[in-house]
């Protein structure tokens, strides 16, 4: 009879009225939300719809247990009255209850603009629902960057970037983009020591990090903090031997903080690591340090630097001539011998050619090694016949008639003082 009399005047507003309450009593709700969706598919004020859509919500909460059905009210409801906190509320519970957690952030997202100062707060709760309940680290990422962007010093933002950043399970592109926005806003902060955290913990997950340990140890240097500016710049000379920055950076932090041990420990480590001249160069430049410290280190050291043909000239020859210095101190004459006869071959002086050879016959007659002794004196004979030291060693040593023949008529020969003539 209700329903009869509203298809003849829709306008009965009692009889719509006890249509509802005789529907809910009795449990009907197909029936009972259908005439809520017919009477609110009618013209009406503002205010009537308002009132309509909060009945049919709490009918389809409170009773009939269709908390979506509800949302949908709801919703409809919060369009006509977005500014209404009590509305916004309970849609959030709601949502939030059925976990449907997209819908909760467009609740959230649609306070921002009426929020004020609150705004950067409601962003933080956007972008840990993305975080911890959707697991969108991309979304959460974008999020806390629009907020930054407004407020770099916003706590919340700042503290839900280093959840992201610190998440092992996170794509290492997000936890990258957590990485940049934090040093940047560290940055405004002047935060230094939280810049230089974050990035040693961005090293924790980067496959390389050649750049990012780079810019650490030169922020490290600005800071003055040399000592661990060089342990990350002995970490990228290991890993690159090849790197000019990091080897020089080394050198000179060296130099003014007094840490040689680590350059030395540097280079001897990135020379494990390479071949060829770079080799050689990395290991006498760790030999150089150890020369006076650990003198059997810089020894080794050298005598590979010796032992490696592709080693530039130069870098040969000053490691031949310490070499020569070193082992000597050490009396390891055998080894000492041996490095002189190379060195005979590489200095370009001829005097001091003449002069490494007569200390490659000393030491040799000194170790009994006459041979050895005799071709040194004959070399020299080679270069100069009135070498006169020469020639009185071959003449004392030489058991060869012929050669001491040829000896003695250059002796007779050499232009020497009177004085000197026998």
């Amino acid at each position: 009879v209700l329903g009869r009399i509203l298809d003849i005047d829709p306008d009965a507003t009692w009889a719509f009225e006890r249509l509802c309450v005789e529907l809910t009593q009795a449990g009907m709700w197909d029936q009972l939300f259908g005439a809520y969706d017919r009477e609110l598919g009618r013209d009406m004020d503002v205010e009537r719809r308002k009132k309509l859509l909060d009945d049919a919500a709490q009918a389809a909460k409170d009773f009939a247990d269709e908390p979506e059905r509800a949302l949908g009210y709801m919703s409809k409801m919060l369009e006509l009255d977005p500014g209404n906190t009590r509305l916004s509320a309970s849609l959030e519970r709601l949502y939030e209850r059925l976990g449907n957690w997209d819908e909760v952030i467009a609740v959230w997202r649609g306070q921002i603009p009426t929020a004020g100062k609150k705004a950067g707060d409601i962003r933080v709760r956007i972008a840990s629902a993305y975080l911890e309940k959707l697991g969108e680290h991309g979304k959460a990422l974008e999020e806390l960057r629009v907020l930054v962007d407004i407020s770099p010093g916003h706590e919340g933002a700042l503290e839900l970037l280093e959840k992201l950043l610190g998440d092992e399970g996170a794509p290492k592109d997000a936890r990258m983009g957590a990485l940049g926005l934090l040093r940047t806003c560290y940055d405004g902060l002047k935060r230094d020591e939280d810049a230089i955290r974050v990035i040693e913990q961005g090293l924790t997950f980067v496959e390389r990090g050649d750049v990012l340990r780079k810019e650490l140890a030169r922020r490290l240097v600005a800071l003055g903090k040399s000592d661990r500016a060089m342990e990350h710049y002995e970490t990228l000379l290991v890993q690159r031997p090849d790197d000019v920055e990091a080897r020089t950076s080394l050198v000179s932090l060296a130099g003014s903080s007094g840490s040689s041990e680590v350059l030395a420990r540097a280079q001897a480590a990135a020379g494990e690591g390479t071949e060829g001249a770079l080799r050689a160069s990395l290991f006498s430049g760790a030999a150089e340090v150890y020369r006076e410290s650990e003198a059997d280190k810089a020894i080794e050291l050298y005598m590979q630097v010796l032992e490696t043909e592709e080693a530039e000239a130069a870098v040969r020859l000053a490691a031949a001539r310490t070499l020569d210095d070193l082992l000597d101190r050490a009396d390891r004459k055998e080894e000492r011998l041996a490095v002189l006869q190379k060195l005979v071959g590489m200095e370009q002086s001829s005097s001091t050619r003449r002069t490494v050879l007569g200390e490659v016959a000393l030491l040799a007659e000194e170790m009994g090694e006459t041979q050895a002794a005799l071709e040194a004196w004959r070399s020299r004979v080679e270069t100069d016949e009135a070498d006169l030291e020469a020639l009185d060693a071959l003449i004392e040593g030489s058991e060869d008639d012929e050669e001491l023949v040829k000896v003695l008529r250059l002796r007779a020969a050499a232009k020497v003082p009177p004085q000197q003539r026998r």
